[in-house]
């Protein structure tokens, strides 16, 4: 922990500054209880004086070495992640009720350099009784508070991989140069009542290749759940695609170019 010096107003006491205290704490992992997944970072730091949390390094990651152990082992079918961020900078609105846990507010996120790796095995069964929210929809069931003025997510990859049902060739699709904008993420009450709506806006390139635009609209004053979206896909050579349409579908492209699609 470091510290500005101690300024002495008397002889009999002495008063600690701490606007510029810092906090850092270095090569820490945590194990999930259960034991499928490891937590950890390189460094965290924590500055008083910018109100921000920087972690170096941070990364979520499987247990198991061999994934399809690990999905066989779980009770219902369920995505697998393994994650790794360059750099993940928090600015923290309220420190001490962050420490509490009693407001996750946030009003900046940004994410440098995320590494996401998904799989989903579909040989496992199904949960019927669950099924995934929205965006908006997991936001309003929470129990705690949470709120995010702005997430930024740059210069990312993300590599989805699924078994279909009834083969043992992964279906594969590709996000680089990967960018999220999220603005407006609320679970509080008194923030969703104001109507001002989630927005989610995503630039990448599909298979490495395609250029790749979705913009999302999530009205969170709403019953009725509703959403949304536009989007834009650019020119490419169609067989970038074999790799999920070709597991999927049992298809393969051998040539073809595929104009813009709005």
């Amino acid at each position: 922990v470091q510290t500005c010096a101690l300024p002495i107003y008397n002889t009999d006491y002495f008063m600690l500054n701490l606007d510029n205290a810092s906090l850092e704490i270095t090569s820490e992992s945590f194990d999930f209880p259960g034991g499928w997944y490891q937590m950890g970072f390189k460094s965290l730091r924590y500055s008083n004086a910018s109100s921000a949390i920087i972690a170096r390094h941070f990364y979520l990651k499987p247990q198991f070495k061999d994934l399809f152990e690990m999905a066989a082992k779980r009770p219902f079918r369920a995505p697998i992640f393994d994650a790794h961020i360059d750099s993940l900078r928090l600015s923290v609105t309220n420190i001490r009720k962050l420490l509490a846990q009693d407001l996750f507010a946030f009003e900046h996120v940004a994410i440098e350099g995320l590494q996401l790796n998904i799989l989903l095995d579909k040989h496992q069964t199904e949960d019927l009784s669950k099924r995934p929210k929205l965006p908006h929809q997991l936001l309003k069931s929470m129990r705690f508070p949470v709120h995010i003025e702005r997430l930024a997510i740059s210069n990312s990859v993300l590599k989805y991989q699924e078994r279909p049902p009834k083969s043992n060739e992964l279906l594969l699709v590709e996000l680089h140069d990967l960018n999220i904008e999220i603005n407006n993420a609320t679970s509080i009450r008194d923030s969703i009542r104001k109507g001002k709506p989630m927005t989610i806006n995503l630039k990448a390139n599909l298979m490495g290749k395609a250029p790749l635009q979705l913009d999302f609209l999530f009205p969170l004053n709403s019953r009725a759940d509703t959403f949304y979206f536009s989007g834009s896909l650019g020119a490419t050579d169609m067989s970038i695609f074999n790799p999920a349409v070709l597991p999927a579908l049992g298809l393969r492209f051998q040539k073809g170019d595929r104009k813009s699609v709005v």
